[in-house]
């Protein structure tokens, strides 16, 4: 083992890296520690073997260790050298385990953080380098001072795209709510569609029509709305169901109108349309699903589906005639569909 870590300490160094001696933790442990600042990154690279080493030990101090290095960075004359700092901890192992494993599978890695602690497992039984599934397994040819054979990314928990992709159930729907629409408007009777089908707390409570808590979902009451409304569903609900496929989409669009309606019911007035609670379930889809895969859905990620989500619902209660019930409610329920979903995927 010893003269495995001795090669790669060689390799390391002729890539320009110093070896130096950092204590980052009260215990001592048995490690082998580069730097290397190239700007504007500044690089660490520890190594060890968990001969030498308590595993749980080095990774419970050494996990936060990274943070200390960026305060380093942000504290002293480094800042005007180095903006980011990447942090990169190599264990050499000869049994890669589950407890192995199942650490790799907890790590996260956010590219915008601007300091980065990464893991790298390498197995020399198999010559293999093992990486958590959201964490590089290459890093400024630092990779190529192991004599591996191929990597390992930890694939557990990045769910593949397995949907359809001619989004059948999307435009189904897309379909039927503009045939409805377009019935509303040619016989006249926009009005009477509106007060039979329309989701409202009097009728409900009153008459115990609950039918209406699902048919309001296909109504709309004007052009802009039912066009408005078709677009976000051609958008989201197409991303939907290229990911997770058509029944899937299916499920978790009906249980956000449902779940929108209810909410409506209960907390909202007047009479409500429209198939958007259902959309916002949609899009807190994409919401979970690009937060839970550490990536975006279709080039769209985290980050910019959960501005768009709280520009809609604060315009909601800036507007008048917006079911912004209706909204939360979609979105609360296609979080909890899209879990199930997500975990069944």
């Amino acid at each position: 083992m010893r003269q495995y870590i001795d090669k790669f300490c060689g390799n390391i160094i002729k890539e320009g890296f110093s070896e130096t001696n950092i204590k980052f933790s009260q215990h001592s442990f048995d490690e082998r520690y580069f730097i290397k600042a190239d700007s504007p990154v500044f690089y660490t690279v520890s190594i060890t073997s968990d001969e030498f080493i308590d595993f749980d030990l080095y990774i419970n101090e050494k996990c936060d260790f990274s943070e200390k290095i960026y305060g380093f960075l942000n504290t002293t004359f480094a800042p005007f050298f180095c903006k980011s700092a990447v942090c990169l901890n190599i264990i050499f192992t000869e049994n890669i385990d589950d407890k192995k494993i199942e650490f790799l599978k907890s790590l996260e890695f956010y590219p915008e953080a601007g300091h980065y602690n990464i893991w790298w497992i390498y197995d020399l039984s198999e010559k293999r380098l093992y990486t958590g599934n959201n964490q590089p397994d290459k890093i400024i040819n630092i990779e190529k001072c192991l004599p591996f054979q191929n990597n390992n990314k930890i694939n557990r928990e990045i769910k593949k795209s397995v949907g359809n992709k001619n989004i059948i159930f999307t435009k189904s729907l897309m379909l039927i709510n503009i045939i409805i629409f377009a019935v509303m408007m040619i016989t006249g009777n926009r009005d009477e569609f509106i007060n039979m089908f329309g989701n409202s707390s009097y009728y409900i409570r009153l008459y115990n029509q609950f039918y209406r808590l699902f048919t309001c979902m296909f109504i709309h009451s004007d052009l802009i709305h039912i066009a408005q409304n078709m677009i976000s569903l051609y958008i989201f609900g197409g991303m939907t169901e290229r990911f997770y496929g058509t029944f899937e989409t299916g499920v978790i669009y009906f249980f956000s109108g449902i779940c929108g309606s209810i909410l409506s019911f209960l907390v909202g007035g007047g009479i409500s349309v429209g198939a958007s609670g259902a959309i916002f379930g949609l899009i807190a889809c994409i919401l979970y699903t690009s937060k839970r895969n550490k990536k975006s859905i279709e080039g769209i990620n985290y980050s910019t589906m959960l501005i768009l989500v709280a520009i809609n619902i604060m315009l909601g209660f800036v507007e008048t005639g917006v079911d912004n019930m209706g909204h939360i409610g979609g979105f609360i329920g296609g979080i909890i569909s899209s879990i199930v979903m997500y975990g069944i995927l």
